[in-house]
């Protein structure tokens, strides 16, 4: 059949129906579908197998490869998430107490306590997230430059802060339409 060629990787454990960049392996047919990966697509996938990998090496090359090193990244995240809401807090209250209080609660609340000792990357993604509504506080493009780089990572680190990132254009279209739209289709065209 056309684009199928017959390869010994397909005979393989374990590679039944692998589909990775394009390559389809099926054990049971014993062949492998070549298919058209677009540029864009390959450089989405290089980014989201070397974002985490490129954050946590730094820490690898200091603890080896052991759990702890994971779970640092993600402490170490969701601290910085605790800053970014404190600093937000603090800059939209003028308050230093509400500013602490709500850097320590955002600590102390449920899902933080949980899952960020899993080293998954959850913690990283909210950092993200969380990074790039407090870009859409500020004025100006460079804060708008601030929306598309951290909202860009959130999506590339978890795809599931793509809420985060509409309630962010949302709140920009709500006060700059046209600025919205901008980075809507900048973050949409980047992040397809």
């Amino acid at each position: 059949r056309r684009g199928e060629r017959s390869s010994p990787a397909a005979s393989a454990p374990g590679s039944a129906a692998l589909r990775v960049c394009g390559l389809r392996v099926d054990r049971r047919t014993r062949s492998c579908t070549i298919t058209p990966v677009p540029p864009r697509r390959l450089l989405r996938i290089a980014a989201l197998q070397l974002q985490t990998p490129l954050l946590l090496a730094p820490i690898v090359a200091q603890t080896g490869p052991i759990l702890a090193s994971g779970r640092l990244l993600s402490a170490a995240a969701a601290l910085l998430t605790a800053v970014v809401v404190a600093l937000v807090v603090g800059w939209r209250t003028r308050d230093g107490l509400a500013a602490l209080t709500a850097g320590l609660l955002f600590i102390a609340s449920t899902y933080v306590f949980h899952t960020t000792p899993l080293a998954r990357v959850n913690a990283l993604a909210l950092l993200f997230a969380v990074a790039g509504l407090a870009c859409c506080l500020g004025r100006g493009w460079g804060w708008r430059a601030g929306v598309v780089l951290f909202f860009l990572l959130a999506l590339y680190t978890k795809q599931t802060t793509v809420d985060a990132a509409g309630a962010g254009l949302l709140a920009l279209a709500l006060r700059d339409f046209k600025g919205s739209v901008v980075v809507g289709l900048v973050i949409a065209f980047l992040g397809a």
